[in-house]
């Protein structure tokens, strides 16, 4: 007769002994988890307290420059006077210049790669077109503290979308009665054409224009 009590075999006995070890490893493993995971928390709350410690010596120095720079407020005023001498010495115009695209920018661009100096007085506004440029254009670079304008366009015939240096140069002829009204001398905006190729005359227009508006002087009317 067959006993129902059966006893566990060798090999059942061994496995239970590698989960129980298993387990062990796995605990130890946590464990030293855990002691890592502190150790951290520990070396973070350190920086924490190196940073704020870092952030209080900063703060003490730059009330240290700040308390050192009102000490020295009573001086400035002797630095800021220099400038205003400098600049009654020589007057220096100030020019705006609306260029074509296609025909008087090219000519600047011409005049540049041929090197050819002249006067950095003008300060160039490239449009597509002569006939973009509109009166308000004008009066707005007078406003904003020009001394002069100049207009440069393609030749007759030779524009690009056909009529518009016409038309720049029928509003030239309105601009310039225009002018008047406010009191700015006609002088002051000057019109002309430029070809891709005249790289010279760019820079005799150029030349001539601010030798003109120097003579001026600066301009004293407020466009409003």
């Amino acid at each position: 007769m067959i006993s129902k009590n059966k006893q566990p075999s060798v090999p059942d006995n061994d496995r239970l002994s590698a989960i129980e070890n298993s387990i062990s490893n796995l605990e130890q493993k946590f464990e030293a988890i855990e002691n890592g995971y502190t150790n951290v928390l520990n070396v973070t709350k350190s920086l924490a307290e190196k940073i704020g410690a870092l952030k209080d010596v900063l703060s003490d120095k730059i009330n240290a420059n700040e308390e050192r720079s009102s000490t020295h407020e009573v001086s400035q005023p002797q630095v800021i006077l220099a400038p205003v001498e400098v600049k009654s010495k020589q007057y220096e115009p100030k020019i705006v210049g609306f260029l074509c695209n296609w025909c008087s920018y090219a000519g600047a661009d011409k005049a540049g790669s041929a090197q050819i100096p002249y006067p950095t007085n003008v300060r160039i506004v490239k449009v597509m077109c002569s006939g973009r440029i509109d009166p308000e254009f004008i009066l707005k670079a007078f406003q904003e503290g020009a001394d002069g304008v100049m207009i440069l366009a393609c030749h007759p015939g030779d524009c690009h979308y056909k009529e518009g240096n016409y038309r720049a140069a029928q509003r030239y002829q309105m601009l310039k009665k225009l002018l008047n009204q406010y009191g700015i001398e006609q002088d002051r905006c000057y019109f002309d054409y430029v070809s891709a190729g005249e790289g010279e005359k760019f820079v005799r227009l150029i030349t001539e224009t601010v030798a003109k508006v120097k003579s001026l002087g600066p301009l004293k009317v407020l466009v409003e």
